[in-house]
């Protein structure tokens, strides 16, 4: 069967709530683990854009021999048999978001620690071995969240899958699932880059919100359309949706007095509130998914869903041609 983009547009839609917490989850994981990394989600933007790189150069595999071997277990080997690839500062500030200046010193200081090397006018992604060693389990962890997200979008289209077949796939044919998954992202986050100037701005943001989604998700609402017509009228104990700036600190492993910081920008941008008693913070319910809002209105939500959409429809043809999973 045949996926188009229109439909899983429908269905992000229409089960947007559910969908969105999947995805913000995630998405907190991904980039939680990318800020342990790098201490910093400007540099992992940068890492990202060259692996995307590379990842597209071992597809490329194919144009000389469809039989090529993309998987994960053969990553490695396509890496060390590549040539380096010629990257301009100023393509790279571009597809990430990041100012020019920016984007050079942050390559600097990556080069430093050995991840990106140059080799004449030639800029390459070369992690050390220490951070090779970790890559595995990061791998496989990532790719079991994002096999599951696909699993629930897979499921809402009627095309049944479990996430154990679906992450079995994305392992099989790793290169060109994560070269689609890395460009979709970088999209994603040179969004908001370019909304809000800060990416760890957006992680904060999202470990609020999630603990907002679960409790929409038991009151009924659904779609998009549900949160922001019911959104006020929704009976939410905000004890049961706050959360502290060292459990912040905690889940994402930025520093505490840097998530007070962003937080409190959060309060200023209307996304949260913060309770005078506890000094604990929650999100905005009467702002969230209105106009007024810089982070949670409508037209951010349509945005990410038009990004997201495309990677999904790409996958969801790919799984129904591949997979050995089981179909209904």
């Amino acid at each position: 069967m045949k996926y188009s983009k229109e439909q899983i547009e429908k269905v992000l839609v229409e089960n947007w709530v559910e969908i969105a917490r999947q995805f913000q989850e995630t998405q907190s994981d991904i980039l939680t683990t990318l800020y342990q990394r790098y201490s910093d989600l400007e540099k992992a933007n940068i890492v990202l854009y060259f692996a995307c790189a590379v990842h597209e150069a071992v597809l490329n595999l194919r144009k000389v021999d469809l039989q090529a071997d993309i998987s994960y277990q053969n990553f490695w080997h396509n890496h060390e048999s590549l040539k380096a690839i010629h990257h301009k500062i100023i393509k790279i500030a571009n597809d990430t978001g990041l100012p020019k200046e920016t984007a050079r010193r942050k390559i600097e200081e990556l080069r430093k620690a050995k991840i990106i090397h140059k080799d004449k006018q030639k800029l390459y992604w070369n992690p050390p071995d220490e951070l090779r060693k970790t890559y595995e389990a990061t791998t496989q962890s990532q790719t079991k969240a994002i096999a599951n997200l696909i699993a629930l979008v897979a499921n809402k289209v009627h095309f049944a899958q479990s996430s154990s077949a679906v992450q079995q796939e994305l392992m099989k044919h790793y290169s060109f699932y994560w070269y689609h998954f890395l460009k979709t992202e970088l999209t994603f986050m040179k969004y908001w880059q370019n909304k809000v100037k800060d990416i760890e701005l957006y992680l904060i943001g999202i470990n609020c919100t999630i603990l907002l989604n679960k409790h929409l998700k038991k009151k009924d609402l659904k779609s998009m359309q549900d949160v922001i017509v019911k959104r006020e009228k929704v009976d939410i104990d905000i004890q049961d949706v706050n959360i502290s700036a060292t459990s912040i600190s905690e889940i994402t492993s930025i520093p505490r007095a840097t998530c007070i910081r962003k937080l409190e920008k959060l309060v200023k941008l209307k996304l949260l509130k913060k309770d005078s008693k506890s000094k604990r913070y929650y999100v905005n319910l009467s702002d969230y998914g209105s106009t007024s809002s810089v982070m949670a209105n409508p037209q951010n939500g349509k945005d990410i869903i038009n990004i997201f959409a495309n990677f999904y429809w790409i996958v969801l043809n790919a799984l129904d041609q591949g997979i050995e999973g089981v179909k209904v």
